[in-house]
């Protein structure tokens, strides 16, 4: 883009300097201006690479890792539709809830004497009032339910796979149903946990519904007021999406500990305040490679259908099937993607408790792939490829005691 800014500064300016009009000359100063933007701009990055190049490197570990995970465990990439359908049968009933509230009113008839025009009119008394604000709050509620409860269960698997020892080159211990296990755990464990941080969630975006009626219904003609109620919905929006992360890391903190929300969200807290500039690195690049899986998902979606589309002569619009398709296969890719993107941050908050362990557990256990053990300070990477570390479990075994069941923290 700098470049393109310079190059677009020098015709400009050779078409000033020939032609001598002014606007010729503005364009030019215009795109100098952005070549030198552009221009700082890959300066700073190129900086930020240079300084975080250890980071990015763990970071693309991390991917790998999150990758590999997901390759062990492929049914963990179709619970979301799970999820999906659990909430389909919910709002099936919540829409028969709502019309029997809604067809509950109290019919009123006027006649306008001028026109003898009969208008009609529905009131709710206080009471099916505050049913129906229940109702619609229990929408919200179990929504982000349903959204939390998927997340634990993939950070509870992909942290079970995480937390299997890395013997001899693989995880020969992992669990024969580690996604089956991870949905029991957090069914009969974590519900409680995950109710309250979807409750926060929910009364935040009540609060911003309420704050819209208000807005649309009192505020219309009152500029200022509608502009503070606009600000104090921005606010809001920004306090839900810093929620949604740290509840996030939370669930996280939660599947692979056992913590109650509180707990976990100010742990989560202190681990995002620690490790922020690992978190950017591993944000950047699992940003850019789901935009990358979307835009490829999208784009071969569209093409395959249009060279389907072509050969059939019943079909009148392409474009409209076309824009369908793209709209079905961008919702199925973030559906699927989002998976990646939540053992993408369980893997990294696993890797970190394990790096700043170094190597400390109990039996001297190796986790991290080959992506990642590397990066580790203290552990012998070599035994987690040639079989000593099975032994040094062994020898762990016969160490304990009948009475000594303590588990590894981790």
């Amino acid at each position: 883009m700098s470049y393109m800014g310079y190059y677009l500064y020098d015709y400009y300016k050779d078409e000033y300097d020939d032609h001598n009009i002014e606007n010729d000359r503005t364009l030019a100063y215009t795109f100098l201006v952005l070549c030198g933007i552009f221009g700082l701009f890959a300066f700073i990055l190129l900086c930020m690479v240079i300084c975080l190049c250890k980071k990015i490197r763990i970071a693309i570990g991390i991917v790998k890792e999150a990758c590999e995970a997901v390759t062990s465990m492929p049914l963990i990439v179709l619970y979301p539709l799970c999820q999906y359908a659990a909430f389909l049968i919910f709002l099936a009933v919540w829409i028969v809830v709502a019309g029997y509230l809604a067809s509950t009113g109290t019919v009123s008839q006027s006649v306008d004497s001028n026109t003898n025009a009969t208008t009609y009119s529905v009131s709710y008394d206080t009471e099916l009032v505050r049913a129906m604000c229940y109702h619609l709050f229990g929408l919200l509620w179990t929504t982000a339910f349903l959204r939390h409860f998927t997340i634990c269960v993939i950070a509870g698997a992909v942290g079970g796979w995480y937390w299997t020892p890395y013997i001899d080159g693989d995880k020969k211990d992992l669990p024969l149903a580690p996604v089956v296990g991870s949905v029991w755990r957090t069914f009969r464990y974590h519900q409680g946990t995950i109710a309250f941080g979807s409750f926060i969630i929910a009364v935040i975006e009540a609060i911003q519904l309420v704050i819209e009626y208000i807005k649309r219904k009192y505020l219309d003609e009152n500029a200022c007021l509608k502009c503070i109620a606009s600000y104090i919905q921005c606010c809001l929006e920004c306090f839900k999406r810093i929620m949604e992360f740290l509840s996030r890391h939370a669930y996280i903190i939660t599947a692979c500990k056992g913590k109650n929300f509180c707990t976990a969200a100010w742990e989560a807290f202190n681990f995002i305040l620690d490790n922020l500039t690992q978190i950017a690195a591993v944000n950047w690049i699992s940003m850019y490679l789901m935009f990358l899986g979307k835009v490829f998902i999208v784009l071969g979606t569209v093409v395959i259908c249009y060279i389907c589309a072509v050969t059939d002569d019943d079909i009148s619009s392409v474009i409209v099937l076309l824009v369908v398709c793209g709209v079905i296969a961008y919702s199925v890719a973030c559906m699927f993607l989002s998976v990646f993107e939540t053992g993408i941050d369980t893997i990294l908050m696993c890797f970190m408790w394990e790096a700043s362990a170094k190597g400390s557990f109990i039996g001297g256990y190796v986790y991290a792939t080959d992506h990642l053990n590397c990066f580790i300070e203290g552990i012998n990477v070599d035994a987690a490829t040639d079989g000593d570390q099975r032994a040094a479990k062994e020898a762990f075994k016969e160490q304990q005691t009948p009475d000594s069941g303590r588990k590894d923290e981790s």
